[in-house]
């Protein structure tokens, strides 16, 4: 088994769907959390499904985006995980990859994202300029990209 696979899950919601965005998002501030049950349960089922089509695959990396996935509960993320890794047995620790917001980044989530087996975060930062920040729809200003940063390095993601 070598490890050729990269998987993309996409989570749908966002806290704004930015004009630029083409993704398919819904706006939700918080996700219900019956919803985000929902949601990880089809997830692990469809991969559940077709788990003799991937017979032989290891994975090589994780990508969770959308939307904005880390408005997912930690545990959440770590059941996403769990059954990638089962649907595709990696020989190596897999990277993991989880997409993040300056504006709706709750950070007090990012320890539990890491224990979950995250090790990469992509953050979310189309432009450090406020005016086009603006023109952009973002909900966010420069300085939260810094301060997001900064809240992601004491989190211990390198």
């Amino acid at each position: 088994m070598r490890p050729d696979v990269g998987v993309y899950v996409h989570v749908p919601w966002c806290e704004r769907v930015c004009p630029y965005c083409d993704f398919a998002v819904v706006a939700a501030r918080a996700v219900p959390h019956e919803r985000e049950e929902r949601y990880v349960d089809a997830l692990v089922a469809e991969l559940d499904a077709r788990r003799e089509r991937f017979e032989g695959r290891a994975l090589a990396s994780l990508y969770l985006g959308g939307g904005t996935p880390s408005l997912l509960r930690a545990a959440s993320v770590a059941r996403i995980a769990d059954a990638v890794r089962a649907a595709f047995p990696p020989e190596d620790p897999p990277e993991i990859t989880l997409e993040v917001n300056p504006s709706s980044l709750e950070r007090a989530r990012l320890p539990g994202f890491r224990a979950a087996g995250v090790d990469r975060v992509s953050l979310g930062a189309q432009s450090f300029d406020d005016a086009t920040l603006k023109r952009l729809g973002r909900a966010h200003r420069a300085d939260a990209v810094y301060s997001t940063l900064d809240a992601i390095r004491a989190a211990g993601f390198r």
